[in-house]
């Protein structure tokens, strides 16, 4: 009897951690995107997914992909691999939302045309590429945190 039980509870478990794993990446963005975000054409599980198109109100994404860590559920944390391209430009690194709602973001990198930006801040056209490369950035009430190298001095008397 104490077997039966056992197995039963690891077939549910198994069960469990498949419904969890394989929870498709388009019931996930129906459920939780936020209000005038559109998400379209949606693929994947919610693990390791991707969408066709992503428009946020003035700005418009094209091909997205995440890939989740599910280690850092371990630590609170939801942490993904994010990788997403526009017309003229790319950006991808990882970002991590702590439980107390900090962001991380980490080894991010974009690449793109000046004119889109321009554009939307209502200056005039211009040419040119930027490039931002962000090797740790940790955000905490929407404001920035900073980590400053302790520095030991020795003296000899």
């Amino acid at each position: 009897m104490k077997s039966l039980s056992l197995l039963a509870g690891a077939g549910l478990a198994s069960f469990l951690v498949f419904l969890v794993v394989s929870f498709p990446a388009k019931v996930l963005t129906d459920l939780a995107a936020p209000a005038g975000v559109q998400i379209a054409g949606v693929t994947g599980s919610a693990w390791r997914g991707q969408a066709r198109s992503v428009e946020v109100p003035g700005l418009q994404l094209g091909r997205t992909t995440w890939i989740v860590d599910p280690a850092a559920f371990v630590l609170g944390r939801l942490s993904a691999t994010i990788e997403t391209v526009w017309p003229g430009g790319k950006a991808g690194g990882k970002l991590t939302v702590g439980i107390t709602g900090s962001i991380r973001l980490r080894e991010f990198e974009a690449v793109g045309s000046v004119a889109p930006i321009a554009q939307q801040m209502n200056l005039p056209p211009s040419g040119g590429q930027f490039f931002i490369d962000i090797a740790d950035l940790v955000l905490v009430d929407n404001w920035p945190q900073f980590s400053l190298p302790m520095f030991v001095s020795k003296t000899s008397r």
